[in-house]
């Protein structure tokens, strides 16, 4: 189990190291999207700082990831933008789901052995 933990946080850190520099860089071309999606993407490109900081935040948390530091809280920072990655192409682009369904998946698998981590955040003070 935990070579399967490891593979999947190195894994995981690789595509959100790839995709957040892709965001900047555009190292490969976005493959053709639903008219929706593509408005929904113009319209957060026009906001000037919502996609600089999804894909600073990706860069950073597959950082984390790779170096195996703070594990726990990059699979937090991360779970928002990877459930947001699936509303997007549930409701937008259902075609280009893979790459998000892998992303979520793999965030839920590796915050479970850190669930104990989590704990302190779901008590009542």
């Amino acid at each position: 189990m935990e070579q399967m933990i490891m593979i999947s946080r190195v894994a995981l850190g690789f595509l959100l190291i790839f995709f957040g520099l892709n965001g900047f860089l555009e190292l490969v071309p976005m493959p053709e999207s639903s008219q929706e999606a593509s408005e929904a993407i113009k319209g957060l490109a026009k906001s000037i700082y919502i996609l600089p900081t999804v894909m600073g935040l990706l860069i950073f948390t597959g950082s984390l990831l790779l170096m195996n530091r703070y594990t726990a809280a990059a699979l937090i920072i991360l779970f928002p933008l990877s459930f947001n990655f699936m509303m997007f192409h549930i409701f937008l682009d259902i075609a280009g789901i893979f790459p998000a369904l892998v992303v979520f998946l793999l965030n839920a698998f590796l915050m479970y052995p850190e669930k104990s981590k989590y704990a302190r955040l779901f008590q009542a003070e």
